[in-house]
């Protein structure tokens, strides 16, 4: 029996959207002005934008000083500037940049005719990193062909904040079971359906869960697609 943890769902409708010609942003926290009601960010959790850029296309990010943030290609590659450092990733693979001192980040479509599609995900200033050093990225690589496991892309032994991401057959099951006890864990469907903890998610949605040593998952489809994030719970206050 699934033993049930505090929750809250994120649906794919309810996120917030930018677009333009150039760009779509579509914000499961609140990042952009727009009607949707307040979706505050989950702990050291702050962004999980999903965005779409057109062949040839740029933006820019300004960062916050001390914070980290990471580029998780979904359709095609995307490449990644700052301070006159430019780095390419591919899905499957994840770039992931920090600065004590802010600054700004180029994310670049670099075809000519195609448009790619990304994760932009960021933590606060309050989680320390101990694998990057100040003003320094990497790029991590999943093996994406290796299934029905996660596979980290970033982690922090110290605060036990992790990403990770997973292809699935369909009705595959999974137990993951947290690093540190008091943190949180997100989850989010790039593709296809899951029931985890006995609630059902679809592409896009969203669902964050807290006092839960672990959790149950099962992959509704076939070629599902998840992203786990493990953050810790700092200012965080269910609604």
């Amino acid at each position: 029996m699934i033993k049930q943890s505090p929750a809250q769902f994120y649906m794919a409708q309810q996120r917030s959207l930018a677009e333009n010609k150039n760009h779509r942003l579509h914000a499961t926290f609140n990042a952009v002005e727009s009607s949707t009601p307040s979706i505050d960010p989950f702990g050291a959790l702050t962004l999980l934008n999903d965005e779409t850029l057109a062949a040839g296309k740029y933006v820019e990010r300004t960062l916050t000083p001390g914070s980290i943030v990471m580029i998780i290609p979904i359709v095609g590659a995307a490449e990644c500037s700052f301070n006159d450092n430019d780095q390419i990733v591919i899905p499957g693979e994840a770039f992931t940049h920090h600065s004590p001192d802010g600054g700004t980040l180029t994310i670049k479509n670099p075809y000519d005719e195609s448009p790619i599609n990304f994760l932009y995900v960021s933590f606060s200033v309050t989680v320390i990193s101990d694998v990057l050093q100040s003003n320094d990225f990497l790029i991590a690589k999943a093996n994406l062909a290796e299934r029905n496991h996660f596979h980290k892309l970033y982690e922090s032994f110290q605060t036990g904040l992790s990403v990770q991401m997973s292809i699935f057959d369909g009705r595959a099951e999974i137990i993951h079971s947290m690093a540190n006890p008091t943190n949180g864990i997100f989850t989010f469907v790039i593709n296809g359906a899951f029931e985890v903890q006995g609630r059902l998610m679809e592409s896009h949605d969203g669902l964050a869960l807290w006092e839960t040593e672990e959790i149950e998952m099962e992959a509704l489809s076939d070629n599902a697609i998840m992203l786990l994030i493990e953050t810790p719970l700092i200012g965080f206050t269910a609604t």
